[in-house]
């Protein structure tokens, strides 16, 4: 079991760092080649892409963490859904009431966990 965090500057960085301590760090997935470069520095040997496809195509990646910014988090978290993970969201989950409920819908008709991340809720 795998997780790619996508999204690996303000706050995803923290996801990076935990998930690696864990050893389910599966992939690093952000746009910008410099956070990408960081990442690959820090954790010698994790994989790093500015494409999630490239990392959804991997087998051992059951989860996916998004954090990118807010207006991103909808299709990014749809995106990985559809390709069949759990997935754990930053809040807001979206920016748009409507697009929160098809992400849920969308989880629950495909028997998918969708969380929503809080610092104080999940310890």
């Amino acid at each position: 079991m795998k997780i790619a965090v996508v999204g690996a500057g303000q706050w995803g960085k923290n996801h990076v760092r935990v998930f690696h301590e864990l050893g389910a760090l599966g992939w690093v997935v952000d746009k910008s080649a410099a956070l990408r470069e960081k990442a690959a520095l820090d954790y010698p040997g994790i994989r790093v892409t500015a494409d999630l496809q490239e990392a959804l195509r991997d087998s051992e990646v059951t989860g996916v963490v998004v954090a990118t910014p807010a207006p991103t988090h909808y299709a990014v978290a749809m995106e990985a859904l559809q390709a069949g993970r759990d997935v754990l969201v930053e809040k807001p989950m979206t920016l748009l009431s409507e697009e929160a409920e098809e992400l849920v819908r969308f989880a629950d008709n495909n028997r998918r966990i969708l969380m929503v991340g809080h610092l104080l809720l999940y310890r």
